[in-house]
This record gives C-alpha cells, sequence and structure tokens, in this order.
C-alpha cells in the first residue's frame, strides 16, 4: 500500500486540488463549511485509482474548446479528510495545504456548531491562516501565515516541511 500512495500522493500534488470553501444556503444564517479534496485527468484510469482507493465520486467532463475530455475525481467531508491523512504522509507540494486541511477539519469536529467567544476567535484564526496561506510568499521564513499555521499545527503534533 506504501507504493500505491507515494504513487497517489505524486500525482494529487502535480494535478490535485485542495478546496476550503464556506457558503450560506437561504434558510441558514451561517455558512456551512465544505471540504473538498478533487483531482481531473485526461488519462481515465488515473481518476478511478484515486476512486477505488478513497470512494468519492466522478464525473467526465466533455471536451470544451481545446479541452479534451477528463475524468474528475471528488471526495467531500469526513471522507476527503481520511483521503488527505493518507496522501500526507507523500506528499511533498501540497503538504503544507493538507495540513491546513486536516487542521480545519479537526478544528470544525471539535467545535462544531457550538458558539461563544473562544469558538469564533478559532473560526477567525482558521480564516485568516486561509486568507494569508493564499496570497503567503512561501520562501520568507518569518512569513506571519506560516508561522501562525507553525504554532496551531505544533498543538496537534503536526509541522509543516520546509
Amino acid at each position: 500500500m506504501t507504493n500505491l500512495y507515494s504513487y497517489l500522493a505524486g500525482v494529487f500534488d502535480g494535478e490535485g486540488t485542495v478546496q476550503i470553501n464556506t457558503r450560506t444556503q437561504k434558510n441558514r444564517t451561517t455558512p456551512s463549511l465544505e471540504m473538498r479534496l478533487s483531482l481531473a485527468n485526461t488519462d481515465f484510469r488515473i481518476p478511478i485509482l484515486f476512486h477505488k482507493t478513497f470512494g468519492g465520486s466522478y464525473i467526465e467532463l466533455p471536451p470544451k474548446g481545446t479541452r479534451r475530455s477528463s475524468l474528475d475525481w471528488r471526495v467531500n467531508g469526513k471522507v476527503a479528510i481520511e483521503a488527505a491523512n493518507r496522501l500526507i504522509e507523500f506528499s511533498v507540494t501540497k503538504k503544507d495545504q493538507l495540513l491546513l486541511f486536516l487542521y480545519i477539519g479537526e478544528t470544525v469536529v471539535k467545535i462544531g456548531g457550538r458558539t461563544g467567544d473562544e469558538v469564533n476567535a478559532e473560526r477567525s484564526r482558521i480564516s485568516l491562516m486561509s486568507k494569508q496561506l493564499i496570497h503567503a510568499d512561501w520562501s520568507g521564513e518569518t512569513d506571519f501565515a506560516k508561522q501562525l499555521l507553525d504554532e496551531r499545527l505544533k498543538e496537534l503534533g503536526w509541522s509543516l516541511l520546509r
């Protein structure tokens, strides 16, 4: 299994997407969190291998303009967290994103729908980290977002690779 997860992590590093989105539904006042891992490829065997290994679903995307037909694999929620746990050990370029994904997943499970100052402060920290990580200059060792994420992940016993 190690060889399989190593291979999949390499493919995911190059072709995969880590998504953390919030959206507010019409009938709710607070936003809900969507956590998804996805991967699209014109070689249909690759998304099918991700599906067989991790679950989720896949859909064929038809050709459009110069883009060829591709297969898009997606996995959400708890199943996505399980897949991230398998990929992270071998990931190189997406390791930091997967760490944040797992940290947010852990925090969401821990705080759930509760409210209060401490919970709201934690949600604000997650939001700040996410925004700053998107725009972070990862070449600088003093980068605030990287330090903040390092701090929070150490509490969980994880650390960023340099």
